[in-house]
């Protein structure tokens, strides 16, 4: 049975996991977890939008502020951003790349 994401609320924000290393090359982030001896390192690849919300994500952006940027960028509308964002930060959450607050 598939876990369900925790719905973000309006305000909350993102604090990036101090042992992480993140770029962006040729559009995409890059994000490598420097957690334990370095064969544990985890490496990761976002693709454009997951890149732009890691953008804002580093931005200290709220939850509020990035549904909204993201709505205009993509032309989505707020519910289809909100729950896309929160599958998002959750995948995030859960590998240890941010703590949400």
């Amino acid at each position: 049975m598939k876990k369900a994401n925790k719905r973000l609320k309006a305000g909350q924000i993102f604090i990036n996991d101090k042992d992480i290393v993140s770029r962006i090359i040729e559009k995409q982030a890059v994000i490598i977890l420097l957690k334990g001896p370095k064969e544990n390192e985890e490496f990761f690849t976002l693709n454009e939008s997951g890149t732009r919300i890691w953008q804002l994500l580093t931005k200290k952006c709220k939850t509020d502020d990035i549904s909204r940027i993201i709505c205009s960028e993509y032309k989505i509308s707020p519910d289809k951003a909100r729950n896309e964002i929160s599958k998002f930060v959750n995948v995030l959450a859960k590998k240890k790349i941010i703590s949400i607050r």
